[in-house]
Parts: C-alpha cells; structure tokens; sequence
C-alpha cells in the first residue's frame, strides 16, 4: 500500500521532506542544512549546485555551491548565496560581495540578486501554491546564473 505525503499547510515556513525529495529529481545535489532545520520538521537552510556562468561577458561554465534561505518561504522570496567560488573568484554581476551572516557566521557569503524588486513583486502575485513557488524560484534562479543581467547589478565591481 502507498500513502501519499502528507498535504503540507501553504503557512508552514520552510521545505517539507516531500518537496526536498521533488527538488532533489531535478537537483541531486540538494541537502538539507540540518542544524537550520525548523521546530515543525521542514527544512530552513538548504545547499545545493547549480551550473552557470563566469561573468555576462565570459560564458565559461562555473559549477556554483549555494546555500538558499527557505525560513520565510513560501510566503517570501528564498534568498540564496554563493558559498563557493570564493569572492574573489566571481565575476557575475548578479552575486554582491562576500559577507558574513547570522546562520552562516564562520565563512564569507556572498548574495545573488535574483531580480530586485521587481522578482519580488513577481512572486508575491505567484498563486498561493507551494510547488509552483518553489519551481519558479528555482528557475529564476538558474536563469540569473546562466544569463547575467546587467541592469540588476548586485556588485557595480563585477562589472569591468
């Protein structure tokens, strides 16, 4: 006999086991961050891999180690960050500068901009569907490293 997942509330901040496992098809790569798991069992910090490019001007593909913020998700935006190139490796105009942050504060991190405001604004009007939310948000994702955008600049350094 097979059970189907359990219907995951659309309020439950984080990723379920079952999206991971979804994810996971597409992203083999995909963990789950066990020390940022949330009181309810979902997952708040992730790491996964993704493919994309050196710079808007240098199409070599980088292989990008990411760790993605999923604590407000769905109704937020993730926010997702570099953990390897370091900084002074990178050369996409979409990633800021390394930092230091709260739930990763032993290594500099650097942020992606995935579309400023205007993704934002995008994902907020997005149905109230947790699957289609966590889709999209890959995509866009994987869309911001393989075609850099100059006119969403997240280090003007980046840019030469």
């Amino acid at each position: 006999m097979t059970l189907s997942p359990p219907r995951i509330p659309w309020s439950a901040p984080g990723l379920s086991h079952s999206e991971l496992m979804g994810m996971s098809i597409q992203f083999p790569s995909l963990k789950m961050v066990k020390s940022h798991k949330l009181s309810h069992g979902n997952a708040g910090i992730i790491t996964v891999c993704m493919l994309g490019v050196k710079s808007h001007s240098d199409r070599t593909t980088v292989r990008y180690d990411l760790v993605i913020d999923f604590r407000e998700f769905p109704s937020s935006v993730p926010t997702a960050y570099v953990r390897n190139p370091a900084d002074a490796d990178i050369k996409h105009v979409n990633i800021a500068e390394g930092q230091r942050y709260s739930f990763a504060p032993g290594a500099d991190i650097c942020w992606i901009c995935v579309g400023g405001g205007r993704y934002d604004a995008q994902f907020q009007n997005y149905p109230k569907d947790r699957r289609f939310r966590l889709e999209a948000f890959f995509t866009q994702l994987h869309q911001t490293l393989r075609n850099p955008n100059v006119h969403d600049i997240a280090c003007h350094g980046r840019l030469n």
